[in-house]
């Protein structure tokens, strides 16, 4: 995990294919956010809701990817959304006929490993 000292900014499986990118020179610290964000994945990995959200902040945050995350922030515990689910959202809230799903999985797939209690809250 990786933070500002308040937010969580970074989160990844040690045995994830892409661990290597997140190696930066780091100084570990307990820190609250830490505390709460593996209180968080404790509890969704036993099978249950959790009734809170780690506070979090996504840097360099496109107006795009804003909107994306606020549709996948939308989806409730439990249920499965498909990329394309997503685009035709998108495309619908932006006034066009469609949107690329594959241009979204390109977006989700990359954010979704450092950010997964998003996609799963």
């Amino acid at each position: 995990m990786r933070s500002d000292g308040e937010n969580l900014t970074g989160l990844w499986f040690e045995s994830s294919r892409d661990v290597s990118k997140h190696s930066y020179n780091f100084e570990e610290k307990d820190l609250p956010i830490f505390d709460e964000t593996s209180r968080w994945l404790d509890i969704y990995f036993s099978g249950k809701n959790p009734d809170f959200t780690p506070k979090y902040k996504i840097e360099n945050l496109t107006p795009f990817r804003s909107q994306v995350i606020d549709i996948m922030n939308k989806i409730p515990y439990g249920k499965t959304v498909t990329y394309n689910d997503i685009a035709k959202e998108i495309a619908q809230n932006r006034g066009i006929e469609k949107m690329s799903a594959k241009l979204l999985e390109a977006l989700l797939v990359g954010i979704q490993y450092v950010l997964l209690f998003l996609v799963i809250e």
